[in-house]
Protein backbone atom coordinates (compact mmCIF):
# COMPACT_ATOMS: atom_id res chain seq x y z
CA UNK A 1 0.00 0.00 0.00
CA UNK A 2 1.08 3.08 -0.98
CA UNK A 3 -0.21 6.98 -0.29
CA UNK A 4 -1.62 8.73 -3.40
CA UNK A 5 1.37 10.36 -4.80
CA UNK A 6 -0.70 13.80 -4.61
CA UNK A 7 -0.07 13.55 -1.04
CA UNK A 8 3.13 14.49 -1.83
CA UNK A 9 2.26 17.37 -4.44
CA UNK A 10 3.01 19.82 -2.60
CA UNK A 11 6.60 18.89 -2.83
CA UNK A 12 6.81 19.29 -6.57
CA UNK A 13 7.41 22.75 -6.54
CA UNK A 14 10.98 22.05 -4.85
CA UNK A 15 11.19 19.49 -8.41
CA UNK A 16 13.50 21.86 -9.75
CA UNK A 17 15.55 23.07 -7.19
CA UNK A 18 16.08 20.24 -5.03
CA UNK A 19 15.62 17.59 -7.27
CA UNK A 20 17.46 14.52 -5.38
CA UNK A 21 15.68 15.67 -2.15
CA UNK A 22 12.27 15.21 -3.58
CA UNK A 23 13.37 12.08 -5.66
CA UNK A 24 14.84 9.95 -1.80
CA UNK A 25 12.28 11.70 0.62
CA UNK A 26 8.93 10.61 -1.69
CA UNK A 27 10.30 7.04 -2.15
CA UNK A 28 10.97 6.86 1.31
CA UNK A 29 7.72 7.94 2.63
CA UNK A 30 5.32 7.03 -0.53
CA UNK A 31 7.31 3.80 -1.37
CA UNK A 32 9.24 2.15 1.41
CA UNK A 33 7.49 3.26 4.34
CA UNK A 34 3.96 2.44 3.46
CA UNK A 35 5.22 -1.42 2.53
CA UNK A 36 6.12 -1.94 6.27
CA UNK A 37 2.56 -1.64 7.65
CA UNK A 38 0.08 -4.05 8.44
CA UNK A 39 -2.56 -1.15 9.25
CA UNK A 40 -5.48 -0.58 6.77
CA UNK A 41 -5.96 2.14 4.49
CA UNK A 42 -8.49 4.22 6.72
CA UNK A 43 -6.13 3.48 10.12
CA UNK A 44 -3.59 4.72 8.47
CA UNK A 45 -4.86 7.56 7.35
CA UNK A 46 -6.57 8.46 10.39
CA UNK A 47 -3.27 8.27 12.21
CA UNK A 48 -1.39 10.54 9.92
CA UNK A 49 -4.00 12.82 9.75
CA UNK A 50 -3.65 13.13 13.59
CA UNK A 51 -0.03 13.16 13.98
CA UNK A 52 -0.32 16.16 11.11
CA UNK A 53 -2.38 18.09 13.28
CA UNK A 54 -0.01 17.27 16.32
CA UNK A 55 3.29 18.60 14.42
CA UNK A 56 1.34 21.35 12.87
CA UNK A 57 1.37 20.18 9.68
CA UNK A 58 -0.90 22.11 7.54
CA UNK A 59 0.91 21.79 4.27
CA UNK A 60 0.89 18.40 4.48
CA UNK A 61 -2.71 18.12 6.07
CA UNK A 62 -4.33 19.87 2.76
CA UNK A 63 -2.20 17.69 0.51
CA UNK A 64 -3.43 14.44 2.26
CA UNK A 65 -7.30 14.77 3.48
CA UNK A 66 -8.65 14.45 -0.08
CA UNK A 67 -6.79 11.04 -0.12
CA UNK A 68 -8.05 10.28 3.48
CA UNK A 69 -11.64 11.00 2.24
CA UNK A 70 -10.67 8.43 -0.83
CA UNK A 71 -9.63 5.40 1.13
CA UNK A 72 -12.55 5.59 2.75
CA UNK A 73 -12.50 8.30 5.91
CA UNK A 74 -15.92 10.21 6.30
CA UNK A 75 -16.44 13.93 6.21
CA UNK A 76 -17.57 12.90 9.70
CA UNK A 77 -14.99 10.70 10.87
CA UNK A 78 -12.07 13.57 9.28
CA UNK A 79 -13.62 16.30 11.38
CA UNK A 80 -14.04 14.37 14.24
CA UNK A 81 -10.10 14.03 14.20
CA UNK A 82 -9.55 17.94 13.83
CA UNK A 83 -12.87 18.84 16.96
CA UNK A 84 -11.09 16.16 18.93
CA UNK A 85 -7.40 17.64 18.78
CA UNK A 86 -8.82 21.14 20.28
CA UNK A 87 -8.85 19.38 23.69
CA UNK A 88 -5.29 18.12 23.45
CA UNK A 89 -3.86 20.78 21.49
CA UNK A 90 -5.79 24.08 21.54
CA UNK A 91 -7.90 25.66 19.66
CA UNK A 92 -4.79 28.50 18.47
CA UNK A 93 -3.66 25.02 17.00
CA UNK A 94 -6.94 23.11 15.96
CA UNK A 95 -8.81 26.33 13.81
CA UNK A 96 -6.01 26.26 10.57
CA UNK A 97 -6.70 22.58 9.97
CA UNK A 98 -10.32 23.33 10.61
CA UNK A 99 -10.87 25.80 7.93
CA UNK A 100 -8.40 23.59 5.48
CA UNK A 101 -10.91 20.93 5.98
CA UNK A 102 -13.74 23.18 5.33
CA UNK A 103 -12.23 24.33 2.14
CA UNK A 104 -11.33 21.11 0.86
CA UNK A 105 -14.87 19.77 1.49
CA UNK A 106 -16.27 22.87 -0.48
CA UNK A 107 -14.24 21.74 -3.14
CA UNK A 108 -15.46 18.62 -3.35
CA UNK A 109 -18.82 19.05 -2.81
CA UNK A 110 -19.59 17.45 0.58
CA UNK A 111 -22.57 19.99 2.08
CA UNK A 112 -21.91 21.47 5.15
CA UNK A 113 -22.12 21.51 8.01
CA UNK A 114 -22.75 17.80 8.87
CA UNK A 115 -24.67 16.12 10.86
CA UNK A 116 -25.35 16.41 14.64
CA UNK A 117 -22.94 14.12 16.58
CA UNK A 118 -23.31 14.75 19.98
CA UNK A 119 -24.75 12.36 22.70
CA UNK A 120 -24.40 14.46 25.90
CA UNK A 121 -26.22 17.16 27.61
CA UNK A 122 -24.65 19.92 29.76
CA UNK A 123 -26.76 18.31 32.26
CA UNK A 124 -24.87 14.61 31.93
CA UNK A 125 -21.57 15.51 30.44
CA UNK A 126 -19.72 14.78 33.64
CA UNK A 127 -20.69 11.63 34.30
CA UNK A 128 -20.73 10.36 30.92
CA UNK A 129 -17.43 11.67 30.68
CA UNK A 130 -16.68 9.94 33.43
CA UNK A 131 -17.68 6.80 32.15
CA UNK A 132 -15.15 7.00 29.22
CA UNK A 133 -12.53 7.19 31.37
CA UNK A 134 -13.31 4.29 33.21
CA UNK A 135 -13.95 2.46 30.26
CA UNK A 136 -10.42 3.32 28.39
CA UNK A 137 -8.06 3.38 32.06
CA UNK A 138 -10.32 1.33 34.67
CA UNK A 139 -12.48 1.29 37.57
CA UNK A 140 -10.04 3.45 39.27
CA UNK A 141 -10.80 6.40 37.39
CA UNK A 142 -14.52 6.40 39.07
CA UNK A 143 -15.24 9.87 40.73
CA UNK A 144 -12.16 11.93 38.81
CA UNK A 145 -14.29 14.76 38.15
CA UNK A 146 -14.15 15.18 42.15
CA UNK A 147 -10.62 13.64 43.28
CA UNK A 148 -7.53 16.03 43.37
CA UNK A 149 -6.07 19.10 44.87
CA UNK A 150 -8.84 21.55 45.99
CA UNK A 151 -6.64 24.10 43.58
CA UNK A 152 -6.82 22.23 40.47
CA UNK A 153 -10.07 20.01 41.18
CA UNK A 154 -11.41 21.59 38.56
CA UNK A 155 -9.45 20.67 35.72
CA UNK A 156 -10.30 17.09 36.83
CA UNK A 157 -14.08 18.09 36.39
CA UNK A 158 -13.02 19.84 32.97
CA UNK A 159 -11.10 17.21 31.85
CA UNK A 160 -14.02 14.57 32.44
CA UNK A 161 -16.92 16.99 31.15
CA UNK A 162 -14.79 18.90 28.44
CA UNK A 163 -12.17 16.35 27.07
CA UNK A 164 -14.03 12.54 27.30
CA UNK A 165 -17.80 14.41 27.66
CA UNK A 166 -17.46 16.31 24.70
CA UNK A 167 -15.49 15.00 22.69
CA UNK A 168 -14.80 11.28 23.57
CA UNK A 169 -18.60 10.50 23.75
CA UNK A 170 -19.46 11.86 20.18
CA UNK A 171 -20.83 9.93 17.36
CA UNK A 172 -18.37 9.56 14.35
CA UNK A 173 -15.28 7.28 16.38
CA UNK A 174 -15.15 4.25 18.42
CA UNK A 175 -13.29 5.30 22.08
CA UNK A 176 -10.47 2.73 20.25
CA UNK A 177 -9.94 4.92 17.64
CA UNK A 178 -10.12 8.20 20.00
CA UNK A 179 -7.69 6.68 22.01
CA UNK A 180 -5.56 5.79 19.02
CA UNK A 181 -5.67 9.64 17.57
CA UNK A 182 -5.08 11.25 21.28
CA UNK A 183 -2.01 9.04 21.12
CA UNK A 184 -0.73 10.45 17.75
CA UNK A 185 -1.56 14.28 18.74
CA UNK A 186 0.23 13.45 21.67
CA UNK A 187 3.53 11.35 20.49
CA UNK A 188 3.58 14.31 17.29
CA UNK A 189 3.92 17.63 19.32
CA UNK A 190 6.36 16.30 22.16
CA UNK A 191 7.25 17.12 25.51
CA UNK A 192 4.56 15.32 27.14
CA UNK A 193 5.98 11.60 27.98
CA UNK A 194 4.22 11.34 30.86
CA UNK A 195 0.10 12.12 29.05
CA UNK A 196 1.84 9.78 26.43
CA UNK A 197 2.43 6.82 28.55
CA UNK A 198 -1.00 7.14 29.83
CA UNK A 199 -2.51 7.43 26.89
CA UNK A 200 -0.45 3.95 25.37
CA UNK A 201 -2.07 2.30 28.44
CA UNK A 202 -5.38 3.57 27.81
CA UNK A 203 -4.64 2.24 23.68
CA UNK A 204 -3.33 -1.29 25.67
CA UNK A 205 -7.11 -1.35 27.29
CA UNK A 206 -9.37 -0.58 24.16
CA UNK A 207 -6.84 -3.55 22.52
CA UNK A 208 -4.76 -1.09 20.81
CA UNK A 209 -1.53 -2.95 21.21
CA UNK A 210 2.03 -2.98 21.32
CA UNK A 211 2.68 -3.86 17.85
CA UNK A 212 0.24 -1.98 16.77
CA UNK A 213 1.41 1.39 18.16
CA UNK A 214 4.51 0.55 17.00
CA UNK A 215 3.11 0.50 13.59
CA UNK A 216 1.47 3.71 13.59
CA UNK A 217 4.52 5.46 15.01
CA UNK A 218 6.69 4.20 11.92
CA UNK A 219 4.09 5.48 9.23
CA UNK A 220 4.17 8.97 10.87
CA UNK A 221 7.81 8.90 11.20
CA UNK A 222 7.75 10.93 8.10
CA UNK A 223 5.42 13.39 9.29
CA UNK A 224 7.40 13.98 12.75
CA UNK A 225 11.40 12.64 12.41
CA UNK A 226 13.37 10.02 14.00
CA UNK A 227 13.47 12.12 17.35
CA UNK A 228 9.86 12.20 18.45
CA UNK A 229 9.28 8.75 16.70
CA UNK A 230 12.01 6.84 18.81
CA UNK A 231 10.78 8.69 21.95
CA UNK A 232 6.90 7.69 21.42
CA UNK A 233 8.16 3.65 20.81
CA UNK A 234 10.01 4.56 24.47
CA UNK A 235 7.22 5.85 25.77
CA UNK A 236 4.98 2.38 24.56
CA UNK A 237 7.66 0.33 26.14
CA UNK A 238 7.14 2.20 29.33
CA UNK A 239 4.05 1.56 29.08
CA UNK A 240 4.21 -1.91 28.61
CA UNK A 241 6.46 -2.34 31.31
CA UNK A 242 3.59 -0.81 33.56
CA UNK A 243 1.45 -3.27 32.09
CA UNK A 244 3.47 -6.55 32.52
CA UNK A 245 2.75 -6.38 35.97
CA UNK A 246 -0.92 -6.97 35.30
CA UNK A 247 0.07 -9.17 32.53
CA UNK A 248 3.13 -11.09 31.97
CA UNK A 249 2.95 -12.42 35.69
CA UNK A 250 -0.82 -12.07 36.03
CA UNK A 251 -3.08 -12.91 38.55
CA UNK A 252 -6.88 -14.24 38.07
CA UNK A 253 -9.54 -13.35 40.80
CA UNK A 254 -12.84 -14.25 40.89
CA UNK A 255 -16.13 -11.59 41.48
CA UNK A 256 -19.96 -12.72 40.90
CA UNK A 257 -18.98 -16.25 41.78
CA UNK A 258 -21.85 -19.15 42.08
CA UNK A 259 -22.32 -19.69 46.12
CA UNK A 260 -21.12 -23.49 45.35
CA UNK A 261 -18.04 -21.97 43.18
CA UNK A 262 -17.55 -19.65 46.20
CA UNK A 263 -17.81 -22.41 48.46
CA UNK A 264 -15.31 -24.51 46.68
CA UNK A 265 -12.88 -21.73 46.73
CA UNK A 266 -13.35 -21.28 50.27
CA UNK A 267 -11.56 -24.44 50.85
CA UNK A 268 -9.05 -24.39 47.75
CA UNK A 269 -5.49 -23.19 48.79
CA UNK A 270 -4.96 -20.96 45.78
CA UNK A 271 -7.31 -18.36 46.48
CA UNK A 272 -7.62 -15.39 48.70
CA UNK A 273 -10.80 -13.59 50.05
CA UNK A 274 -10.25 -10.03 49.95
CA UNK A 275 -12.67 -8.40 51.63
CA UNK A 276 -13.65 -4.82 49.63
CA UNK A 277 -13.59 -1.34 51.22
CA UNK A 278 -12.33 2.23 50.44
CA UNK A 279 -9.16 3.33 49.83
CA UNK A 280 -6.39 6.07 48.59
CA UNK A 281 -5.94 4.60 45.12
CA UNK A 282 -2.65 6.02 43.54
CA UNK A 283 0.34 7.87 45.34
CA UNK A 284 1.03 11.48 47.50
CA UNK A 285 2.52 14.01 45.30
CA UNK A 286 5.74 13.85 47.55
CA UNK A 287 6.99 10.12 46.79
CA UNK A 288 9.66 10.30 45.04
CA UNK A 289 10.17 7.87 41.43
CA UNK A 290 5.79 8.43 41.04
CA UNK A 291 4.22 9.22 37.43
CA UNK A 292 1.89 11.93 36.84
CA UNK A 293 -0.82 9.29 36.42
CA UNK A 294 -0.77 8.54 40.52
CA UNK A 295 -3.00 10.95 41.43
CA UNK A 296 -4.68 10.23 44.91
CA UNK A 297 -8.18 9.53 44.79
CA UNK A 298 -10.84 7.27 47.02
CA UNK A 299 -12.29 4.18 45.37
CA UNK A 300 -14.95 2.06 46.65
CA UNK A 301 -14.58 -2.04 46.01
CA UNK A 302 -16.40 -4.86 46.91
CA UNK A 303 -15.32 -8.64 48.04
CA UNK A 304 -13.21 -10.67 45.21
CA UNK A 305 -11.07 -13.34 44.83
CA UNK A 306 -7.37 -13.23 43.75
CA UNK A 307 -4.61 -16.12 43.15
CA UNK A 308 -2.53 -16.39 45.75
CA UNK A 309 0.24 -16.43 43.20
CA UNK A 310 0.69 -15.79 39.35
CA UNK A 311 -0.36 -17.82 36.89
CA UNK A 312 2.63 -20.43 36.23
CA UNK A 313 3.65 -21.98 33.06
CA UNK A 314 2.26 -25.43 34.08
CA UNK A 315 -1.31 -24.26 34.19
CA UNK A 316 -0.89 -21.88 31.08
CA UNK A 317 0.14 -24.63 28.96
CA UNK A 318 -2.02 -27.03 30.29
CA UNK A 319 -4.89 -25.18 28.87
CA UNK A 320 -3.52 -23.66 25.95
CA UNK A 321 -0.96 -25.98 24.73
CA UNK A 322 1.50 -23.42 24.49
CA UNK A 323 4.42 -21.72 26.54
CA UNK A 324 5.48 -18.48 24.95
CA UNK A 325 7.69 -17.68 27.91
CA UNK A 326 10.97 -17.22 27.63
CA UNK A 327 12.50 -18.14 30.94
CA UNK A 328 10.90 -21.29 30.88
CA UNK A 329 10.49 -23.65 34.07
CA UNK A 330 6.67 -25.35 35.29
CA UNK A 331 6.68 -22.98 38.67
CA UNK A 332 7.86 -20.28 37.00
CA UNK A 333 4.99 -17.38 35.90
CA UNK A 334 4.28 -17.05 32.28
CA UNK A 335 5.43 -14.43 30.27
CA UNK A 336 4.94 -12.97 27.15
CA UNK A 337 1.26 -12.71 26.58
CA UNK A 338 -0.86 -10.47 25.62
CA UNK A 339 -4.01 -9.20 27.39
CA UNK A 340 -5.83 -10.61 24.73
CA UNK A 341 -3.99 -13.70 25.39
CA UNK A 342 -4.37 -13.56 29.39
CA UNK A 343 -8.36 -13.12 28.71
CA UNK A 344 -8.59 -16.41 26.43
CA UNK A 345 -6.82 -18.20 29.11
CA UNK A 346 -9.63 -17.05 31.81
CA UNK A 347 -12.10 -17.96 29.57
CA UNK A 348 -10.16 -21.11 29.07
CA UNK A 349 -10.19 -22.08 32.78
CA UNK A 350 -13.48 -21.51 33.16
CA UNK A 351 -14.99 -23.63 30.36
CA UNK A 352 -12.72 -26.28 32.11
CA UNK A 353 -13.99 -25.93 34.77
CA UNK A 354 -17.79 -25.95 34.00
CA UNK A 355 -18.26 -22.15 34.40
CA UNK A 356 -19.27 -19.16 32.41
CA UNK A 357 -16.67 -17.23 30.58
CA UNK A 358 -16.75 -13.56 31.53
CA UNK A 359 -14.93 -12.45 28.14
CA UNK A 360 -17.20 -12.18 24.78
CA UNK A 361 -14.10 -12.15 22.13
CA UNK A 362 -15.14 -10.66 19.30
CA UNK A 363 -11.47 -10.95 16.90
CA UNK A 364 -9.80 -7.88 18.98
CA UNK A 365 -13.20 -6.79 20.37
CA UNK A 366 -13.74 -7.44 24.34
CA UNK A 367 -16.71 -7.43 26.02
CA UNK A 368 -16.60 -8.04 30.16
CA UNK A 369 -20.24 -9.69 31.26
CA UNK A 370 -20.56 -8.82 34.66
CA UNK A 371 -23.37 -11.45 34.91
CA UNK A 372 -20.81 -14.84 34.83
CA UNK A 373 -19.24 -16.54 37.24
CA UNK A 374 -15.68 -17.29 35.68
CA UNK A 375 -11.93 -15.90 36.06
CA UNK A 376 -11.36 -12.60 35.04
CA UNK A 377 -7.98 -10.47 35.18
CA UNK A 378 -7.95 -7.86 38.09
CA UNK A 379 -8.84 -4.38 37.55
CA UNK A 380 -6.37 -1.94 38.14
CA UNK A 381 -7.97 -0.65 41.33
CA UNK A 382 -8.62 -4.59 42.71
CA UNK A 383 -5.01 -5.02 41.97
CA UNK A 384 -3.72 -1.96 44.01
CA UNK A 385 -5.76 -2.61 46.53
CA UNK A 386 -5.09 -6.26 47.11
CA UNK A 387 -1.08 -5.79 46.44
CA UNK A 388 -1.30 -3.11 49.90
CA UNK A 389 -2.93 -4.52 51.73
CA UNK A 390 -3.86 -2.10 53.80
CA UNK A 391 -0.80 -0.33 53.66
CA UNK A 392 0.25 3.40 52.27
CA UNK A 393 3.85 3.01 52.12
CA UNK A 394 5.64 3.16 48.21
CA UNK A 395 5.59 -0.78 48.83
CA UNK A 396 3.20 -3.39 50.46
CA UNK A 397 5.81 -4.10 53.09
CA UNK A 398 7.86 -1.17 53.84
CA UNK A 399 9.05 2.08 51.98
CA UNK A 400 11.35 0.32 50.27
CA UNK A 401 12.31 -3.36 48.95
CA UNK A 402 15.44 -5.36 48.70
CA UNK A 403 17.06 -7.73 46.51
CA UNK A 404 15.95 -10.33 48.83
CA UNK A 405 12.12 -9.62 49.19
CA UNK A 406 11.78 -9.02 45.43
CA UNK A 407 12.53 -9.87 41.63
CA UNK A 408 13.53 -6.50 40.04
CA UNK A 409 17.02 -4.88 39.02
CA UNK A 410 18.25 -4.98 42.40
CA UNK A 411 21.60 -2.73 41.21
CA UNK A 412 18.83 -0.22 41.20
CA UNK A 413 16.85 0.37 44.66
CA UNK A 414 14.45 2.86 45.18
CA UNK A 415 15.67 6.22 45.88
CA UNK A 416 19.22 5.32 44.39
CA UNK A 417 18.84 8.41 42.04
CA UNK A 418 18.67 11.01 45.15
CA UNK A 419 21.33 9.13 47.08
CA UNK A 420 24.17 7.76 45.05
CA UNK A 421 26.83 9.18 46.24
CA UNK A 422 25.64 8.94 49.98
CA UNK A 423 23.79 5.57 49.64
CA UNK A 424 24.38 5.21 53.58
CA UNK A 425 21.12 7.20 53.76
CA UNK A 426 19.24 4.66 51.48
CA UNK A 427 16.56 2.24 53.45
CA UNK A 428 17.86 -0.66 51.03
CA UNK A 429 20.85 -1.08 49.71
CA UNK A 430 21.89 -2.03 45.84
CA UNK A 431 21.16 -6.06 45.42
CA UNK A 432 21.51 -8.71 42.79
CA UNK A 433 20.70 -8.68 39.54
CA UNK A 434 19.04 -11.88 38.35
CA UNK A 435 18.08 -11.01 34.98
CA UNK A 436 15.32 -14.19 34.79
CA UNK A 437 11.91 -14.51 36.58
CA UNK A 438 11.84 -17.12 39.21
CA UNK A 439 9.34 -20.20 40.44
CA UNK A 440 5.93 -18.10 42.13
CA UNK A 441 6.12 -17.69 45.95
CA UNK A 442 9.95 -17.37 45.38
CA UNK A 443 9.45 -14.12 48.49
CA UNK A 444 7.33 -14.08 51.74
CA UNK A 445 3.73 -13.19 50.92
CA UNK A 446 2.42 -9.29 51.70
CA UNK A 447 -0.40 -9.32 54.68
CA UNK A 448 -3.19 -11.48 52.64
CA UNK A 449 -0.87 -13.79 51.99
CA UNK A 450 -0.14 -12.79 48.01
CA UNK A 451 2.85 -14.12 46.47
CA UNK A 452 5.25 -11.79 44.56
Amino acid sequence: MSISTSAFANLEEFRATDPEFVEFFTNFADIEVPNQTKLDAKTRYMAILATLLGCQGIDEFKAILPDALKAGLTPSECKEIIYQGTAYLGIGRTRPFLKAANEIFDSVNIKLPLSDSSTTTPENRILAGNEAQVKIFGEGMKGFQDSGPEDTRHINKWLAGNCFGDYYTRKGLDLRQRELITFCYIAAQGGCEPQLIAHAKGNFNMGNDKDFLIDVISQCLPYIGYPRSLNAIQCVRKAGEYLMKYILIFAFILIFASSSFANSVRGYDDFVLVKGGAFLMGSPESENWRSDDELQHKVNLSDFYISRYEVTQKEYKSLMNENPSSFTGDNKPVENVSWLDAIKFCNAKSKYENLTPVYEIDGEKVTWNLATDGYRLPTEAEWEYACRAGTQTPFNLEHSIGADEANFYGHYPYEIEENYFSQSKLSTKPGIYRGETVNVASFEPNKLGLYD
